[in-house]
């Protein structure tokens, strides 16, 4: 049964041992659908006691679900940062229960008050995470609030929307830098396009992001979860997104032709960054030295002929 609610258990992470720690299940289609014991799991080392692991204090598991790679979220967050971009940190976890292994995790970082300092250096204005909100689409949205909740002022939220969706031309492109860090969000779409992360805003989905207003009230795109991106066969229309109805602000603020050059420019960088020998190095350095965790993962959902292929197929292309 999923709930928000944490167990405590006893939690031992890298040999440092913490008492009453809080865990609990988290995810949606990776925890209804997978089809194993190995569900995503979420972290908390100071639910129940004051406690951290070198400042860190909250963690993600994620089960690597519709990834056979294990290697589609570490490489895109990897590049979402060498781009500049605000990103989480991420690694690998071999995870033990009761001493026994249970299976190889994606281990990412919690977008919290610490990611918010080291990102943005502040932390107290309000991130809040996407459920399906399209600015300006005109047709939903759903946004969560996850940090900072006294400073959430509702109205300015709406402001936001109603500036994205219905703000005349002028007033739009002459209010755009200082509402929206441009930058970073152009960029973050490009790395969705080019490197076909399906099931997030740019492909009309409409989640798997989070708004952080920082003291001035400008929005910071931060993307998330990436366990679907390098799933577009790129050599094929690989730049379509931009036409989808749904992304209007993308659509709005691509009329403007130094954020076309912009965009481009991201795109071109994108390219160059997996097109690049160290990459690929990469790529090949990481898979062997988590193939033996996937090799002997009791819980995982994929063969390893499977695991071969994704690697040489998607991440590699």
């Amino acid at each position: 049964l999923k709930t928000k609610n944490y167990f405590k258990v006893k939690c031992i992470v890298n040999g440092e041992e913490f008492g009453s720690t809080g865990i609990r299940f988290k995810g949606k289609h990776s925890y209804l659908f997978a089809c194993t014991d190995k569900k995503p799991l979420k972290v908390k080392l100071n639910e129940f006691e004051d406690q951290s692991y070198h400042g860190i204090t909250k963690f993600n598991l994620a089960n690597s679900f519709e990834d056979p790679s294990f290697q589609r979220d570490i490489q895109s967050l990897q590049i979402l940062s060498e781009m500049g971009v605000p990103a989480p940190m991420a690694s690998y976890a071999k995870v033990f229960l009761n001493g026994e292994y249970f299976g190889l995790y994606i281990l990412i970082e919690q977008l919290d008050e610490a990611f918010l300092k080291r990102s943005f250096n502040e932390d107290s204005g309000p991130l809040f995470e996407s459920e399906g909100f399209c600015p300006g689409d005109g047709m939903y949205f759903s946004l969560e609030l996850k940090e900072n909740k006294k400073n959430f002022h509702r109205n300015e939220l709406l402001e936001f929307i109603q500036f994205c969706r219905d703000s005349n031309e002028i007033r739009f492109f002459t209010e755009l830098e200082s509402r929206l860090n441009i930058d970073a969000f152009l960029k973050a779409c490009a790395v969705d396009v080019y490197l076909g992360n399906l099931d997030s805003y740019v492909w009309g989905r409409c989640h798997n992001f989070y708004l952080y207003f920082d003291s001035t009230r400008k929005a910071h795109w931060i993307a998330w979860d990436y366990n679907l991106s390098f799933g577009y066969d790129f050599k094929y229309e690989r730049f379509y997104p931009i036409g989808l109805d749904r992304n209007m602000v993308l659509r709005r603020i691509l009329t403007k032709e130094k954020y076309l050059k912009q965009y481009w420019t991201a795109i071109e960088d994108v390219s160059n960054l997996t097109s690049t020998r160290r990459f690929v190095r990469n790529v090949k350095e990481t898979s062997r030295m988590i193939k033996s965790a996937v090799e002997n993962d009791p819980n995982k959902f994929y063969s390893m002929d499977t695991f071969n292929i994704s690697l040489k197929n998607k991440v590699l292309g």
